[in-house]
C-alpha cells in the first residue's frame, strides 16, 4: 500500500514538472553548490542548457535568494515579449526596428516590476528616488517619430459673379403711382488652399543615452545595493533578431555599473554576435562583456562525479514529491512524513534495487525534467509493486520514442540512423567529434538540442598521432538502443552500451584497453 501511494505520487510529479507552480519550484529546488557560487557573482553571466535542465528553476530561485539579500532582482521571461506578426516577421529591413521594440519591452516589464517590488517595505525610504529614475526610464523607452517622405500639396481657386436689373411698377387707380427699381450685383472670391501630407509611418526609437542615464539612476538609487535583471528564454527569440538586441543591452544595462545581467540560453539557438553580416562587431562578445559562460550540461552528469550526481537526483526526487505530497491529500503527506524521511530512504522505498536508480540517472543523461518523467512512466508501471530495472528500461524507450525521436529534425534523421549503426559495430555508444569543425556542425547541434545525443566531454586529446587535435567527446540516447538489445539483435556490454566508459585522467577514452577517434565525417556531414 506504502509502495502504491508513493508510485501514485510520482506519477503525478511527472505530469506537472514542466509547469509546477511557483511555490512548488521553490520547495523542490535543489541547490548545486558549485554552479551557485558562480552564479552567485555580481558579474554579467550566460548560463547554458538544453531544454529540462533546469534553467528557469534557477534563475527564480537566484530571483528569490537576491531579494532575500536586499537586492532588486527582477525576472523577465523573453518568450514573453514582442508581438507575434513582429518577432516572426522576415523582412531584413525591418530587423533594427524589431530589436529596438523587444529592447523597449524588455524595459516595460522591468518597469512593471520594479513598481511591484518597490512597494514592500524595504524600499520605502528610496521611493522618490526609485520614482524619478521610473519616470526617465518610462521615458527614454517610449519615443515616437515618422519615418518617410513628406508631400506638400497647393491648391489656389479664384472666381467671380456679376447681376444686374431693373423693374418698374406702375399702379392705375384714385392716386395713380409708378416706381422704378435697378439691381447690381459683384461677386469676387479668391481661396488658396496648403495641405501637408506625410508619407510614413510611425516608429519606435530609443535614444541609447538617455536609456542608459535612467538605467543608472535607477542603480544610484538602490545603492549599495544592487539591481539584478535575469532574462530568461533567450532562445525563444528569433535567431537573426538576438545580435541586435544583445548589442542594445550591451551599449545600456551592460554598461550600468551597479547592475547585473543573467541570460540562460540554449547553445545551438543562440547568437549572441554577428561581425560577418555587417562588417563590425554587432551583439556580446561572450567572455569580454561577460564573464565565463555556464553549462547545466556541465554539472548534472553521472560521468563527472557519480555520487554527487545520485545525491542530486535522489534529493530532487524527494523534493519533489514533498512538495506535491503538501498539495495533494494529508494521507499522502503523511506518508512522505513517516515513511520517506530522507532522499536514502525514498529511492529505497520506491526502487526495487539500487541498479534500478542508478539506470534512471543513466537513462536522463543530466537533464532532471527527462529524469521525472522516466520515474513516473516506470512508477505507472510498476504500480504497486517497486520499481524495477525493468520497469526503468521500458519507461527509457517509451520516452525515448515518445518525446525524443518525434523531435528529431528531418534533415537530421539520416545521420542518426548512421551513428546508431557505427555504434552497434563498433559496441559503444561513444561519439568522439573533431572540436574545430565536426562537434560544432549544425546537423550534430540539432541532435544535441533534440536530446538524443549527449555531450560528455570538452576539448580532448584523444588521436595520439594528432596531439594538438581537440575533441568533444558524446553518446548516444540509451533509449535508443533498448529496443535492439529486448529484440536481441544487441546485448550490453561493459565496453559501452551499457555506459560503462571510464575516463582516464590523462583525457584519454579507455574502454577495457581500446581509444575510439572520430568517426568519418561523410556520416554526419550535412549535404548540399
Amino acid at each position: 500500500m506504502v509502495t502504491a501511494a508513493l508510485n501514485d505520487l510520482l506519477v503525478r510529479v511527472a505530469r506537472r514538472a514542466e509547469n509546477a507552480p511557483a511555490g512548488v519550484l521553490r520547495e523542490a529546488f535543489v541547490p548545486v553548490p558549485s554552479l551557485l557560487a558562480q552564479l552567485e557573482s555580481s558579474e554579467h553571466q550566460i548560463l547554458f542548457g538544453r531544454r529540462g535542465t533546469g534553467k528557469t528553476h534557477l534563475l527564480r530561485h537566484l530571483q528569490d535568494q537576491q531579494s532575500a539579500a536586499g537586492a532588486l532582482a527582477l525576472y523577465v521571461d523573453l518568450r514573453k515579449v514582442g508581438a507575434a506578426g513582429d518577432v516572426f516577421s522576415t523582412g531584413q529591413d525591418d530587423f533594427a526596428e524589431l530589436a529596438t521594440g523587444l529592447l523597449i519591452d524588455v524595459v516595460e516589464h522591468m518597469h512593471t516590476q520594479v513598481y511591484e517590488q518597490v512597494l514592500k517595505d524595504q524600499w520605502s525610504p528610496r521611493l522618490d528616488a526609485i520614482g524619478l529614475a521610473m519616470d526617465a526610464l518610462g521615458s527614454a523607452a517610449t519615443q515616437i517619430r515618422v519615418v518617410g517622405e513628406t508631400e506638400v500639396e497647393q491648391h489656389r481657386e479664384s472666381s467671380s459673379r456679376a447681376t444686374s436689373g431693373v423693374s418698374v411698377d406702375l399702379s392705375a387707380g384714385p392716386n395713380p403711382r409708378a416706381s422704378w427699381k435697378a439691381d447690381s450685383v459683384r461677386e469676387r472670391a479668391k481661396r488658396a488652399v496648403d495641405r501637408r501630407l506625410d508619407r510614413g509611418r510611425e516608429r519606435t526609437h530609443v535614444l541609447l543615452g538617455p536609456l542608459s542615464g535612467a538605467f543608472q539612476a535607477l542603480a544610484l538609487a538602490v545603492q549599495p545595493r544592487q539591481v539584478w535583471l535575469l532574462l530568461d528564454e533567450w532562445s525563444a527569440l528569433p535567431l537573426e533578431l538576438q545580435p541586435l538586441l544583445a548589442d542594445l543591452l550591451r551599449r545600456t544595462v551592460f554598461a550600468t555599473s551597479g547592475l547585473v545581467v543573467k541570460i540562460s540560453a540554449i547553445h545551438g539557438r543562440s547568437r549572441f554576435a554577428d561581425v560577418e553580416s555587417v562588417g563590425t562587431f554587432l551583439g556580446l562578445e561572450l567572455g569580454a562583456d561577460t564573464a565565463a559562460t555556464l553549462d547545466l550540461d556541465d554539472f548534472l552528469l553521472f560521468r563527472n562525479d557519480a555520487a554527487s550526481t545520485l545525491d542530486f537526483y535522489s534529493s530532487l526526487l524527494h523534493r519533489h514529491l514533498k512538495a506535491m505530497s503538501g498539495r495533494a491529500d494529508p494521507r499522502a503527506q503523511q506518508l512522505l512524513i513517516t515513511a520517506a524521511r530522507s532522499p536514502v530512504k525514498l529511492t529505497n522505498l520506491l526502487f526495487a534495487t539500487p541498479t534500478a536508480f542508478h539506470n534512471l540517472v543513466l537513462a536522463a543523461e543530466g537533464v532532471p525534467r527527462d529524469f521525472l518523467q522516466i520515474a513516473g512512466l516506470a512508477a505507472g508501471a510498476a504500480y504497486d509493486r517497486q520499481i524495477g530495472v525493468n520497469d526503468v528500461n521500458a519507461a527509457t524507450r517509451s520516452f525515448f520514442l515518445r518525446d525524443k525521436d518525434a523531435g528529431i529534425p528531418k534533415a537530421a534523421r539520416q545521420v542518426f540512423g548512421a551513428l546508431m549503426d557505427q555504434a552497434v559495430r563498433q559496441r559503444s555508444r561513444i561519439v568522439p567529434l573533431r572540436r574545430d569543425s565536426e562537434s560544432n556542425d549544425d546537423i550534430i547541434q540539432r541532435l544535441y538540442d533534440a536530446r538524443v545525443v549527449h555531450r560528455v566531454r570538452q576539448g580532448l586529446s584523444l588521436d595520439r598521432q594528432r596531439p594538438t587535435e581537440m575533441y568533444d567527446v558524446y553518446v548516444l540516447d540509451t533509449g535508443a538502443f533498448l529496443g535492439l538489445v529486448a529484440a536481441g539483435k544487441i546485448r550490453p556490454s561493459e565496453d559501452g552500451l551499457d555506459s560503462v566508459a571510464r575516463f582516464a585522467d590523462e583525457g584519454e577514452i579507455e574502454l577495457r584497453g581500446r581509444t575510439f577517434v572520430s568517426l568519418p565525417s561523410r556520416w554526419y556531414r550535412r549535404r548540399a
